[in-house]
């Protein structure tokens, strides 16, 4: 006992003897290294953010969850920031389910920073169109105006190709086509979905997508693609290709899935499109009055490439995807993801022939230890490889996670992006991150949607996700 009271009696004596100062100091030094905690954890919090490479900027903590709108039907998947485009100081996402069993055709508008513009439509959201149950959006994009043509597909006895345009301040552009809607059942008997659309600078509009006799998708019986061109009033541009539309044959009866699902304007006015031909990665690219340039492949035009991979059947929207980005010297990274399979990233130079110094001999499987991919998009940050969607398995449980992936220029894991190359953000059942849209100052932002379960309640909301990465 005398000797833990000591020190005691000691520092009391020492404290009288000079007036007191003891107690100062050792406040003093109590205050330094509180600091000095303070200090290691606001460096240890901003190693997490270096690490993470998340925009602290956007958003409140750099992620963004908005509550989804309840369209016609929201079901028990609801809808997901599908598509991204710029649109003013802003950005516009369209919306969409993985189900396509909904009527979920409509958009929502983000300020720069993240916050929902509220002056857009009815809150922030395109109000719902009297459309058929099943009516889908799929790409979206901005002409020099800012009226945003949104494309997809809707249900009469089966899928039709479709596209609608909105006002900048997202009412419904009743100039275009009939009352803002533009029926393509031009293209050919049966069914059909629009996947990807783009405007030009002149104003024509520019759309790829899939046909078939009956159906859209996997499930669809001879599936082909087509790209079509309109004007701005939503009229037929009878002048590409032929009669306002280029088709690539059908494949055989009882054939994998033939589609395009992606579509990319060249600085020079060329169209580069991707998709599917035969369950093989397709590439074509077109000349700006629709017809195939000879200067790309093999001399036709066209390249496909087997990717190893078998399609399942996934209902009418598949589960599939082939964005591309291309590179400022020209050549084109295109992505080759078919559900359940693993994705693969694919370098071509600029005349479509495989570019075998990237990665394995011109390609990349878009798979980490511990992250099993269900990819959606790519793109470009600043010579680094982006890809997204969702990541199925969460500690031997299926479990849907919002994913992000990113290689260097070569093909290699950028292992100082999140951990260890990957970002993945769960949320209570599911999520995920389905579109990519590079922004200034080498940033890059990602949409996609989940469900969110908040702390007590008995169901859960479905919600949709956004996040801004940094280049890093």
């Amino acid at each position: 006992m005398c000797c833990t009271k000591e020190p005691a009696r000691t520092r009391a004596g020492l404290n009288r003897a000079t007036g007191g100062k003891l107690t100062e100091v050792l406040g003093r030094s109590s205050r330094v290294a509180v600091l000095v905690a303070l200090l290691l954890c606001l460096v240890a919090a901003c190693a997490v953010r270096a690490a993470d490479q998340t925009d602290p900027r956007f958003g409140a903590g750099s992620f963004v969850v908005t509550k989804a709108p309840k369209f016609v039907d929201p079901g028990p998947v609801g809808p997901n920031v599908w598509d991204l485009a710029r649109h003013g100081h802003g950005f516009v996402g369209v919306l969409a389910d993985l189900s396509s069993r909904q009527n979920v055709f409509g958009l929502v508008r983000y300020r720069h920073n993240g916050s929902l513009d509220r002056s857009f439509g009815g809150g922030g959201f395109t109000r719902p169109l009297q459309l058929n149950v099943g009516t889908q959006a799929q790409g979206v994009a901005v002409d020099a105006r800012g009226r945003i043509v949104v494309a997809g597909f809707t249900h009469r006895f089966r899928p039709i190709p479709l596209l609608a345009r909105f006002r900048r301040t997202g009412s419904l552009d009743r100039s275009f086509g009939k009352g803002g809607i533009v029926n393509l059942r031009h293209l050919r008997k049966g069914g059909g979905a629009v996947h990807d659309v783009v405007v030009e600078p002149g104003g024509r509009i520019v759309v790829a997508g899939t046909i078939s006799e009956n159906g859209i998708g996997e499930n669809g019986i001879r599936s082909g693609g087509f790209v079509a061109a309109y004007r701005p009033n939503g009229e037929v541009d009878r002048s590409f290709g032929k009669a306002g539309r280029a088709h690539f044959d059908l494949p055989r009866p009882n054939s994998d899935y033939s589609g395009l699902k992606s579509l990319e304007l060249l600085r020079d006015g060329r169209i580069l499109v991707s998709g599917f031909e035969d369950g093989k990665l397709f590439l074509a690219r077109l000349l700006a009055d629709g017809r195939l340039d000879s200067s790309f492949g093999g001399g036709d035009g066209r390249v496909a490439v087997f990717t190893g991979n078998h399609t399942y059947g996934c209902y009418d929207l598949c589960w599939n995807a082939a964005p591309v980005a291309v590179r400022a010297d020209g050549k084109i990274l295109a992505l080759s993801a078919d559900f359940p399979d693993l994705a693969v990233i694919y370098r071509f130079r600029a005349d479509g022939t495989l570019d075998r110094g990237f990665g394995d001999r011109g390609r990349v499987r878009v798979h980490r230890k511990g992250v099993w991919l269900q990819a959606f998009d790519l793109a470009l940050q600043r010579g680094r490889i982006v890809v997204s969607g969702f990541d199925q398995v969460k500690h031997g449980k299926a479990k849907l996670s919002f994913c992000v992936l990113r290689f260097h220029a070569d093909g290699r894991v950028d292992r100082r992006f999140g951990h260890n190359g990957a970002v993945i953000r769960s949320r209570n059942e599911f999520s995920g991150a389905y579109a990519l849209l590079p922004q200034s100052r080498g940033r890059l932002l990602v949409g996609g949607g989940g469900q969110d379960r908040a702390k007590g309640a008995r169901w859960s909301r479905s919600v949709l996700l956004l996040s801004r990465y940094l280049p890093g």
